[in-house]
C-alpha cells in the first residue's frame, strides 16, 4: 500500500510542481512536512495554520486542490490494498474473518438450528443499503471516472510484468494529470436533480453486478443447508435512497423532484434490464436443429411476432425479441422518455416484474433441459437476479416530511 501511495503521491508531485510551478511545489511540500511533525507531537497545529495567515488566496488554493486529490488517490490505494490483503487470506486458507458471510456461514453450521427455526427467521428478511446525499461528498462525473480509470489501471499495473510498467505509468500520469486540471467542484450550484444523478451512478459502477450476485450466493449457502425448505423466496438485498425525498426542512424537495427520482430510478433499472436482454439475444444463438426446445419456450418465440428468415430456427432469439419488445412498452407506460436499448414492438408490456420474470424462467428451464445449464447460470441468471432485486422500480423512495 505504501509503495502505491507514493508511486500516485510522487507523480501527483511531479505534476504540481511542473503544472503550478516551485513556490506552490514547495509550499505543499513544506505543509505536508509539518503536518507530520503535528502527528507526531512535535508541534502544535497552530503553527501550521501560522504559516498560511499571509498566503495569499491564490497561492492557497493550489495547496488545497494538492491534498485533496492525495487523499483521493490515497483512499483508491487503501481500496486496492484491502482487495489484496483479502486475496492472500483466501489463498493462505485461514479462517474466514468474523464480520464475513463465510464466518457467518460457520457459525450456522455449528448452531445445527432446525430447518423450521431457520425459515421462521429469515421470512421477510431485508438488507437494505439506502444511498444517502450531500453535497459536500459529491463529486463531479469527469471525477468519479477518472478515479475509476487509476484504479483499473493499478490492477492492471499489480498483474503486470516489470517491463509493461512504464507503458502504464504513462496511462496513470495522464490521468492524474486530468484530475489536476479539473476544477473539483462546477461554477453552478448542485441541485437535488444532481444529487439524484450521482447516487444513480452506483448501480452501474458496482450495485448492478454485486448486488444479484450477492442474493444468489446467500440463498445457495442456505439452500445446501436446509435443502427443501422454502428460504428467501425474495432476495434478501433491495437497495433504497434518500435521494429526492428527504423533505425534512427542505423546501426545494418538491412533488416534482420526487417524481423525477423515481422516474429516473424507474429509467435507470429498465435500461440496464433492457441492456443485458438485448447482450443475451445476441449470445444464446442456439438452433433449435441442434438442441431440444421446450414447448413454452415454442410458445414465447412464437407469440413474439419477430418472423425474420434469419432467426426462423433460433427460438431463444425470437423469445427474447418478445420479451425486449413488451419490456420496451413497459418502459413507455411507465417513464417520461424511453431507456437505451429500448425495441419498439406492438406487444403489451408486463404489468409487474413477475411476469417478466415467468418469461425469463421459461428461457432458464429450456436452456437446463438442453443442456445447457451452463448459460442459464451466466448472464440469464443476472438479468432475473436484477429484476427480482430491482424491480421496474430500481430502489425504495425514503419519504421524510
Amino acid at each position: 500500500m505504501r509503495q502505491d501511495i507514493r508511486l500516485l503521491g510522487g507523480m501527483l508531485g511531479r505534476i504540481v510542481r511542473e503544472q503550478a510551478g516551485e513556490h506552490l511545489f514547495a509550499l505543499v511540500e513544506r505543509a505536508r512536512v509539518e503536518s507530520f511533525r503535528v502527528r507526531r507531537s512535535e508541534i502544535d497545529r497552530a503553527e501550521v495554520a501560522a504559516m498560511f495567515a499571509d498566503v495569499p488566496t491564490d497561492d492557497t488554493l493550489p495547496v488545497i486542490r494538492a491534498f485533496s486529490h492525495f487523499a483521493l488517490l490515497a483512499n483508491l490505494a487503501e481500496d486496492l490494498h484491502r482487495e489484496r490483503r483479502r486475496a492472500v487470506h483466501v489463498r493462505a486458507g485461514e479462517p474466514a474473518q468474523d464480520s464475513s458471510l463465510a464466518a457467518t456461514y460457520r457459525k450456522l453450521d455449528a448452531a445445527e438450528l432446525d430447518p423450521a427455526e431457520v425459515a421462521a427467521a429469515l421470512d421477510g428478511a431485508l438488507v437494505s443499503p439506502v444511498i444517502t446525499a450531500h453535497p459536500t461528498e459529491t463529486r463531479r462525473r469527469t471525477v468519479f471516472d477518472v478515479q475509476s480509470r487509476i484504479t483499473d489501471l493499478m490492477r492492471r499495473r499489480e498483474r503486470a510484468e516489470p517491463d509493461e510498467h512504464s507503458d502504464i505509468d504513462l496511462q496513470l500520469w495522464r490521468q492524474i494529470l486530468t484530475l489536476w486540471q479539473t476544477a473539483l467542484i462546477r461554477l453552478a450550484r448542485l441541485r437535488i436533480q444532481d444529487e439524484i444523478e450521482v447516487g444513480l451512478r452506483y448501480y452501474d459502477a458496482s450495485l448492478f453486478r454485486v448486488v444479484p450476485a450477492l442474493n444468489a450466493e446467500v440463498r445457495r449457502a442456505l439452500r445446501e443447508r436446509w435443502p427443501g425448505v422454502p428460504l428467501l423466496p425474495d432476495p434478501l438485498v433491495r437497495t433504497g435512497t434518500w435521494i429526492g425525498g428527504d423533505r425534512d426542512g427542505n423546501p426545494n424537495v418538491t412533488a416534482e423532484v420526487v417524481h423525477r427520482a423515481t422516474d429516473r430510478a424507474a429509467a435507470t433499472a429498465l435500461g440496464h434490464h433492457l441492456a443485458e436482454l438485448e447482450q443475451l439475444e445476441r449470445e444464446l444463438s442456439m438452433s433449435a436443429r441442434l438442441v431440444r426446445i421446450t414447448d413454452d419456450l415454442g410458445r414465447l418465440a412464437d407469440a413474439s411476432g419477430d418472423d425474420a428468415p434469419s432467426r426462423a430456427d433460433e427460438p431463444y432469439r425470437r423469445a427474447l425479441r418478445g420479451i425486449r419488445g413488451r419490456l420496451t412498452a413497459t418502459a413507455a407506460r411507465l417513464l417520461d422518455e424511453p431507456p437505451p436499448h429500448a425495441l419498439p414492438s406492438p406487444l403489451a408490456g408486463y404489468d409487474t416484474p413477475a411476469d417478466l420474470l415467468a418469461d425469463l424462467d421459461i428461457l432458464d428451464i429450456a436452456l437446463r433441459a438442453g443442456g445447457g445449464a451452463a448459460l442459464a447460470d451466466d448472464r440469464l441468471a443476472h438479468v432475473r437476479g436484477a429484476v427480482e432485486a430491482f424491480g421496474f422500480h430500481l430502489a425504495s423512495l425514503d419519504l421524510r416530511q
